[in-house]
């Protein structure tokens, strides 16, 4: 009786050691499992230019087509000792809405992903030139050709981001949207057609006079038709931001939530980063936001007054967010964190 006692007794420690050891081993894959979440739910950031970002060149208003075409400006003062004033020129056909907003960012966002980023810099002498042809590689001058401006210049002088890889439209489409139909498409293509079209020109101040400028499509496009892929090219400006030479001396990062907010909740979060980094805070007055958000267009007190109750919304919106965080003051006045 005594040998089978102990031998139950030990087989009962067996037990309770095993049981222990899986709900350790338990323990340790569901916090394996929380610690690669958290990993996932890591906020993704896209370098963007500043003057791109701030400024009303995207704007929730209906697209509207002119023989003029569209006309924005946009000035920054800095305290700089190589520029005193950068100011910003944008000529667009039609209006550019959320939508297109969306698919520059997700150009943005699928060009920087790429490791290295290549950079086309037409003052660089090719192989071709070395061997003392005029030509430059056919690939490249098709990339400087689509960002040039007519009437403007004749050569492109500085340096640009391009997809060497290429990239798909369903790559792109992916970010913004899950509807992968022909109509998407459609509207994808539609919409980076446009961007093409708007032209920038960028004017550097010292001292009153005009020390650089620059002219430039938004960005281009070459498309293989053997793959089926885009080549997509970013102007100068915006280059020159994600390599880290921003002409302003300050790079905005914009948090990829913005693809999951609709209408003026997405514009408004791109102003939001454009303004604040991370870890700064902020007062701002409503009127100002509207500002932000549709320009200095006038409109009247009821159109004014529909427009506050759509950005309160919007600032419900993103106060919800985390790293988000907004105090109303006296219905006017917000206090903005972005932690």
């Amino acid at each position: 009786m005594k040998k089978k006692d102990l031998l139950r007794r030990l087989l009962s420690k067996k037990r309770a050691l095993s049981s222990g050891n899986d709900r350790k081993s338990n323990g340790r894959d569901i916090e394996s499992k929380k610690h690669k979440k958290g990993r996932k739910e890591l906020l993704k950031e896209i370098k963007v230019e500043y003057g791109h970002s701030f400024s009303s060149l995207f704007s929730p208003c209906s697209r509207q087509k002119s023989r003029e075409g569209v006309k924005i400006s946009f000035k920054v003062c800095l305290s700089n000792k190589k520029w005193d004033e950068v100011e910003y020129r944008f000529r667009c056909p039609e209006k550019l809405d959320t939508f297109d907003m969306k698919v520059f960012l997700a150009i943005l966002s699928s060009i920087q992903n790429e490791s290295p980023l290549e950079v086309v810099n037409p003052l660089e002498k090719s192989p071709l030139e070395e061997k003392k042809q005029n030509k430059m590689d056919p690939k490249n001058q098709k990339l400087i050709d689509v960002l040039l401006v007519k009437g403007e210049n004749a050569k492109m002088k500085e340096s640009f981001i391009y997809s060497k890889k290429g990239l798909s439209v369903y790559s792109i489409l992916k970010k913004i949207t899950k509807d992968r139909s022909k109509k998407s498409i459609e509207a994808f293509n539609r919409s980076i057609k446009r961007l093409s079209t708007v032209e920038v020109f960028v004017y550097c101040k010292k001292n009153g006079k005009v020390a650089k400028k620059i002219a430039s499509t938004l960005l281009g496009f070459v498309t293989d038709e053997s793959t089926n892929k885009i080549y997509i090219t970013l102007n100068p400006v915006i280059s020159k931001a994600i390599l880290g030479t921003p002409l302003t001396g300050y790079v905005p990062k914009i948090d990829e939530r913005v693809f999951s907010l609709r209408g003026i909740a997405s514009i408004l979060l791109l102003r939001l980063c454009s303004w604040l980094g991370k870890g700064k805070k902020g007062k701002v007055s409503i009127s100002v936001l509207e500002k932000w958000i549709y320009g200095e267009n006038t409109a009247d007190s009821i159109k004014r007054s529909k427009r506050k109750r759509k950005i309160k919304r919007a600032l419900l919106k993103i106060g919800s967010l985390k790293g988000w965080q907004i105090i109303e003051r006296n219905g006017e006045v917000y206090l903005i964190f972005r932690i």
